[in-house]
């Protein structure tokens, strides 16, 4: 409502009834109160006095008359945790300084929010580089550092996590938060580095300095460090060449802010001419790594396309001095020497270091030429090919003959067993039939001489022979000679000492005729 007779302004809060006084009108129509949640926080400024007034939720806020929105709106309070921080700037200083300090944080009616940071991290390989507003370069690295190990249970690492050092500066209460630009620039040298740089272009910390909190693992085992950007402090970006042809213009280079340490491959491919005049698209594989970050970003800003394009001349030089023929042959030890050998300082003094370089490709650009080191490499491939074949064939052949071998060698043990078992079978059935004789002379002792007893025992053997023959049905023809069978004797001395008559005798012989009929008639059926 205004007055018109002194022009003054007030505000009337609802729920009320209002009625208007002779000289009051109504100066802007309803409007509706301003609700806070408790995250968000909502600033007016008075158009008269330009006073400041910050209102934070939960609550239901009443714009003044003469008040309107500093920003559009209400606004979010930003939630500060371990991973997060804001940039404020100061109304009335301008100076810049970063708030870490754990809740929900809203700017006062003399700071503005520049931004808000998120926790940068590293791991023990990367490191980073920032430049401060002298332009002086600070190395970050999360390389590990070289402490004592301190025994510490799971509680008091997360302390130790959680425990972050307001980077603000600890003045008075008269709102002396900000730092200035002189007390910022002389703190500036205690960034990270502390006094020093190591060889190896990893940082010293200054623990003392407490304008910038490196959060480590208090043990000094475990690698890897986090931290705010500074304020007046900005990341350093490189962009470096990318591709097989380290090509940066038109956009196509690769951005980095972190530099990693750990060993990679990089490809490369240019062309080279032979002392024969022979044009080869020649692919190059560099594996290297990064060794010195403080002499990288001092002498370029690319190293690998410093390192690809100082390794091309070198290549393309060591090339002209060799035919197309020798090159073939020696590729990969041309460009090893030339690269690995050289002991060139170029590398070293940007930082750098080649572990290894091979070839990896190359064809000739002439067509014609191309065809014919085609013909030549299809003729080498076929060559090796019948090679191989020719010796997996000597090889199954020499398998087999071992094989054959081996099995002539298990027959020959076969034999051999056999006829040890043979030999005794023979020596078991000999001693068998000695005992068989000397039982039967054993048996006539005393009858007749021992000389008698072996005929008589030979000629029963014979006869026993016979009698198998004859009971068998196999066919044996043979003479009265071989046979040399004796069935009878011409004379026979009686136990009386006499000898018999030549009749006796001849009826004894007929009767063996007829009994040899009789066993030859059985052989012959």
């Amino acid at each position: 409502m205004k007055t018109t007779t002194t022009g003054a302004l007030r505000r009337i809060d609802g729920p009320s009834q209002m009625r208007l006084g002779p000289y009051d009108v109504v100066h802007k129509e309803k409007t509706k109160a301003i609700t806070l949640e408790a995250n968000e926080y909502i600033r007016l400024v008075d158009d008269i006095t330009g006073k400041i007034r910050l209102e934070t939720g939960e609550k239901l806020v009443y714009p003044g008359p003469t008040e309107k929105f500093l920003e559009a709106g209400k606004k979010r309070g930003v939630a500060i945790d371990p991973e997060t921080a804001v940039l404020v700037r100061s109304r009335k200083t301008g100076d810049l300084r970063l708030h870490t300090k754990h809740g929900m944080y809203f700017p006062s009616i003399d700071d503005d929010i520049v931004k808000v940071q998120k926790l940068i991290t590293l791991a023990e390989y990367q490191t980073m580089i920032i430049k401060d507003r002298f332009g002086q370069y600070h190395f970050v690295s999360g390389a590990i550092q070289a402490q004592p190990m301190l025994e510490q249970t799971n509680v008091e690492r997360k302390r130790d996590f959680d425990k972050h050092e307001n980077i603000e500066s600890k003045m008075t209460d008269n709102n002396k938060d900000a730092l200035d630009a002189t007390s910022c620039a002389s703190k500036m040298k205690d960034i990270v580095l502390g006094e020093s740089i190591s060889e190896r272009g990893f940082i010293c910390q200054n623990k003392s300095s407490n304008f910038l909190q490196l959060n480590r693992s208090s043990n000094g085992q475990d690698g890897g460090v986090s931290f705010f950007l500074p304020p007046y402090c900005q990341i350093v970006e490189l962009v470096w060449s990318s591709g097989v042809k380290k090509e940066k213009k038109h956009g196509k280079g690769t951005k980095k802010t972190v530099f990693d340490s750990r060993p990679w491959y990089m490809n490369y491919e240019f062309v080279v001419r032979t002392s024969d005049n022979v044009e080869l698209l020649l692919s190059v594989s560099f594996f290297w790594s990064l060794e010195n970050i403080a002499f990288m970003i001092r002498n370029t800003d690319d190293a690998p396309g410093d390192i690809c394009h100082h390794a091309r001349s070198e290549i393309i030089q060591a090339v002209s001095k060799v035919t197309l023929k020798q090159f073939m042959e020696n590729f990969n030890v041309i460009v090893h020497k030339t690269i690995l050998e050289s002991n060139d300082p170029f590398y070293e003094e940007r930082g750098s270091k080649i572990h290894s370089v091979e070839v990896r490709s190359f064809e000739c650009l002439d067509k014609k030429i191309d065809g014919v080191l085609q013909e030549i490499i299809k003729e080498s491939t076929d060559r090796i090919n019948r090679l191989q074949l020719v010796e997996s064939e000597n090889e199954v052949a020499l398998e087999k003959m071992k094989g054959r071998i081996e099995e002539e060698k298990i027959k020959g043990q076969l034999i051999d067993v056999k006829n040890e078992h043979q030999r005794k079978e023979a020596l078991i059935d000999g001693e068998a039939e000695a005992e068989r004789v000397a039982a039967f002379i054993k048996g006539l002792n005393g009858v007749c001489s021992e000389e008698q007893a072996i005929r008589i025992f030979n000629e029963l053997r014979k006869a026993e022979v016979m009698t198998q023959l004859a009971n068998s049905d196999a066919h044996l023809y043979f003479t009265p000679a071989e046979c040399d069978l004796r069935l009878g004797m011409n004379t026979v001395q009686d136990a009386r000492g006499k000898v018999r008559s030549k009749n006796q005798v001849g009826k004894r012989n007929s009767i063996s005729s007829d009994h040899e009929s009789k066993i030859s008639t059985a052989i012959g059926h």
